[in-house]
């Protein structure tokens, strides 16, 4: 029984750690697989995107390493497509999908402020507010119900395998409502409907999990999960070595506890159903 791992980022776009030292503390660990997504070029400027010119540099070197471990670890090249409305989705020929094993698509960014800058849910907390007063007059209810109408016209148009941290406004949404707020369990069970009608997977992201104590989608929403038969993998959003495995163990436990078995794994070019122990995958 081993881990794998399809969300990670590197200096190519916010992450702080090399791939290969990812690679490495993968291998250290024994997991079975990583997968690099770097966030895609979006059509502005953006410290945490990669560059469309970095974009064949990013390949070449995922290339490169998997050539250099084969044999100890099967490595992926993905890429965390960000949705903008009217702009940008993962269809698009600029992420040079042919080099491409996977594609997580994301929604981050949903408006933009007055002075022209693109406003990100997951932006820190003055510049939360400071969208959140400008885009939506203060009313969170009706952010939340933008970011589902976004997410699911993403999922719509499709173009890729795993929807990215589901419920990502909850980040910076939980100071103002909890994970019983009616709008908001509204609002991701709409989205975790339209990633069933679109055969999409969902992750179970943990990146959260030890500094808020929740998941995304937040585990209250596991039942549905089960309910619905959405195919789910475990990723840790990881942006660094020290955080390559940070909640896996627990997410597997809440989702056991919730009658959920299997993830999806990227085996032969294909997603395929594998037995999901509290200590790892069953491949």
């Amino acid at each position: 029984m081993s881990w794998t791992n399809y969300h990670c980022h590197t200096p190519y776009c916010d992450g702080q750690s090399e791939m290969e030292a990812l690679v490495l503390e993968a291998i250290r660990n024994k997991d079975a697989a990583i997968g690099f997504s770097a966030h895609g070029p979006v059509p502005f400027a953006s410290e945490w995107n990669i560059s469309k010119q970095d974009l064949v540099k990013y390949y070449e070197v995922l290339k490169a390493l998997k050539e250099k471990y084969h044999g100890q670890i099967a490595i992926f090249t993905g890429i965390e497509a960000d949705f903008i409305e009217g702009q940008l989705d993962a269809r698009s020929d600029t992420l040079l999908p042919a080099h491409l094993d996977y594609k997580i698509s994301s929604l981050h960014y949903v408006g933009t402020l007055d002075n022209g800058t693109p406003w990100a849910v997951d932006t820190p907390w003055d510049e939360w507010e400071t969208g959140l007063q400008q885009i939506y007059q203060n009313n969170v209810d009706t952010l939340v119900k933008d970011f589902a109408r976004q997410s699911i016209q993403m999922m719509e148009l499709g173009g890729f395998d795993i929807v990215g941290h589901l419920d990502k406004i909850f980040q910076n949404g939980h100071q103002y409502f909890d994970h019983t707020h009616a709008p908001f369990r509204s609002a991701v069970k709409d989205m975790l409907h339209a990633a069933k009608e679109n055969d999409l997977i969902v992750e179970i992201n943990t990146k959260s999990f030890e500094s808020l104590g929740f998941f995304y989608p937040h585990q209250s929403f596991f039942s549905i999960l089960k309910q619905l038969s959405i195919p789910v993998t475990i990723n840790t959003d990881a942006h660094s070595t020290d955080r390559l495995h940070s909640g896996m163990a627990m997410a597997a436990e809440y989702l056991l506890a919730n009658g959920i078995s299997e993830t999806v794994e990227f085996i032969n070019g294909e997603w395929k159903h594998c037995q999901l122990t509290k200590n790892g995958i069953q491949f």
